[in-house]
């Protein structure tokens, strides 16, 4: 019985680009993020942002570890005002429309049938 030799194990590859593609788009997207309002420019910011956190996240298995943590925070703060922008945006302009259900509901509870 002959042995068979075992083949070389491939090296895993170094994600090196992810780590930088995720500080490269975390920077222009928290740009992006800043000019929410202007039509389209907004949505991109967005879109990046969750494509920079995810490229981090996987960036994180490479040598440039402290990149990837850099996208991951810089996306996560343009995430972060995405979020408080629209509970705000969503609060004003649900509000008066909630407080009027509320209101009828008040004023059915409180008159006599």
């Amino acid at each position: 019985m002959e042995l068979q030799p075992v083949p070389p194990v491939a090296p895993t590859p170094d994600r090196k680009g992810l780590a930088i593609a995720s500080l490269v788009l975390g920077i222009v997207c928290l740009c992006f993020t800043c000019l929410m309002f202007v039509p389209y420019v907004g949505v991109i910011g967005l879109i990046g942002s969750i494509l920079s956190l995810i490229f981090g996240i996987l960036g994180l298995k490479s040598s440039l570890k402290g990149l990837a943590i850099a996208g991951i925070v810089l996306s996560s703060i343009s995430l972060a005002v995405w979020i408080v922008v629209v509970v705000i945006v969503g609060g004003v302009i649900a509000g008066p429309a909630i407080g009027n259900v509320f209101s009828k509901l008040n004023s059915n509870l409180a008159s006599p049938h």
